[in-house]
């Protein structure tokens, strides 16, 4: 995929979207999702990936590596919708949590 080429994992934002996210961090990395909303990298790109929340990659002129960014109202969605079915929003394939069982008995 090039630059130019409209990435088929984003969706752009509603204009609703963005009015309503303006006073708060609308997008950042993986660090950034880290220290707000306590999900970790392999969570963040697995979500990602599952089209569970929004991404972007950011490219500086003649760069051929950019930076992918995150949008917080997209996890906040998702964390909501967690939240509204009780916490039984299953994971995506392939991704646990700390503490599962799958994890113990590592």
């Amino acid at each position: 995929m090039t630059h130019d080429e409209p990435n088929p994992r984003f969706s752009p934002l509603t204009e609703a979207e963005l009015s309503a996210e303006s006073t708060r961090q609308e997008w950042g990395g993986t660090r950034a999702v880290q220290e707000t909303f306590g999900i970790g990298k392999t969570a963040v790109y697995a979500l990602w990936r599952n089209n569970r929340i929004k991404g972007a990659v950011v490219y500086g002129s003649g760069v051929e590596r950019g930076k992918r960014l995150f949008n917080f109202a997209s996890i906040r969605r998702y964390i909501a919708e967690c939240e509204r079915q009780g916490g039984q929003v299953p994971l995506p394939k392939g991704m646990s949590l700390p503490g599962d069982k799958k994890e113990a008995q590592k």
